[in-house]
């Protein structure tokens, strides 16, 4: 068994992690395909996850998942030193994650 990831609150593994991460945001055919698995060990890993948040729906699974992924980062970014590198990927990371939630304007 595999040690939790991130002292995340699920005890989610890395892969558990990453997987959640990626279906947050494509479909369950794209997820195998983005992480090079087959649709039913994509399909087993999230069922997995599911289990562990205590959730029956994706889309519950998702808001969790990201709000405390997104405060998670925010709290690990104000914890290193100024200057310190990790800093910059941790902002990318985050800055993907609501890229990738950012609305679409209506005009044009």
């Amino acid at each position: 068994m595999s040690e939790p990831y991130l002292d995340n609150p699920w005890g989610l593994t890395q892969r558990e992690f990453q997987v959640m991460s990626h279906r947050c945001h494509f479909t369950m055919k794209e997820l195998a395909r983005e992480l090079g698995i087959s649709y039913g060990t994509a399909n087993d890993h999230v069922k997995m996850v599911h289990r562990k948040m205590d959730v029956h729906r994706n889309t519950w699974a998702c808001i969790i998942f990201d709000r405390w992924r997104i405060t998670y980062l925010t709290e690990a970014i104000e914890d290193y030193p100024v200057g310190d590198p990790r800093i910059k990927l941790l902002r990318e990371d985050l800055g993907f994650e609501l890229h990738k939630r950012a609305p679409k304007s209506p005009i044009p």
